[in-house]
């Protein structure tokens, strides 16, 4: 059954039709909205302005408590504390006395999107920066069945296969990084080589327009085009930071690729969303179309 054909999956009284495509969820924990607002009328956040400007930019109200645990649980099931149970950070057990953190699925009353997708059929990935969160997250998720993982990159090296869907999660990812080193190295030539017959093609497209909309040789040479198109394509290849000056661009994405941007440096973290670095720009420039290999 395709995505077309599918039914909304319903979570808590809501419907959620199943994703048409990629999508990326920024959320920026703890941070009032004129923060930004004045950041980027300073020029100091050029990224996050391109992000704005091409994207979908919308605030949304914080549940009450305007804590971590009930707002990420709030976006996890669509509902507010009174619903999904996660009323704070902490609580206090009148039966021990104690204050213990809400991290316990013990103290979960609804169930995730996440889980219900799973439950309709979908695979499923929960990755938290902290450990704290993932059990939370991943609340209704089965790891026996190879359609679930859920884990932190807190805790990556201590994962196993019964309690997070993968076994050593560091050195998984360790391997795929291998083997994409390895990919390189033994198809680095052709991937030059049909990288630049790409470029070429690009170029080409380029001259004839503007050929066709009456620029002549006269008044813009093919040696001037060629020199302001790859200008435009080294600016776009080289991710320079700090600053946010370049552009990363990742070319051919479809609804069923993955692409993990690292990019070390002080740490930036979301909840759906964690990159490091000072700044990062991310540039699709491309339609998403299925037959296209995907170049990072």
């Amino acid at each position: 059954m395709n995505l077309q054909t599918r039914a909304p999956v319903t979570a808590n009284g809501r419907a959620y039709p199943w994703p048409k495509g990629p999508a990326v969820a920024i959320c920026l924990d703890g941070c009032e909205p004129a923060y930004l607002d004045v950041a980027i009328a300073e020029g100091l956040m050029p990224t996050l302005k391109r992000m704005r400007e091409a994207g979908t930019d919308r605030i949304a109200h914080s549940v009450i408590p305007s804590f971590t645990n009930p707002n990420n649980l709030s976006i996890a099931t669509g509902r507010p504390p009174a619903v999904h149970g996660i009323c704070g950070n902490y609580l206090y057990e009148p039966e021990t006395g104690q204050e213990v953190m809400m991290n316990d699925v013990r103290f979960l009353r609804a169930p995730t999107v996440f889980a219900k997708f799973y439950e309709a059929g979908a695979r499923v990935a929960v990755v938290t920066a902290k450990d704290k969160l993932r059990a939370l997250l991943g609340a209704g998720l089965r790891f026996d069945e190879d359609r679930a993982i859920a884990f932190s990159s807190e805790k990556s090296g201590t994962t196993t296969k019964a309690e997070h869907g993968i076994a050593n999660a560091s050195r998984w990812l360790l391997q795929t990084r291998r083997e994409l080193m390895a990919l390189v190295r033994r198809r680095g030539a052709a991937m030059t080589i049909v990288t630049a017959a790409s470029h070429l093609s690009l170029y080409l497209v380029l001259l004839t327009a503007l050929r066709c909309v009456g620029v002549s040789e006269d008044q813009l040479s093919w040696e001037k085009v060629l020199a302001g198109f790859a200008l435009v394509r080294l600016l776009s290849a080289l991710p320079i930071t700090p600053g946010g000056v370049g552009v990363v661009v990742l070319q051919g994405l479809t609804p069923r690729s993955v692409v993990v941007v690292e990019i070390t440096g002080r740490c930036f973290s979301g909840l759906a969303v964690g990159v490091s670095g000072t700044s990062a720009g991310i540039k699709f420039d491309q339609s998403l179309k299925d037959e296209d290999p995907l170049l990072a």
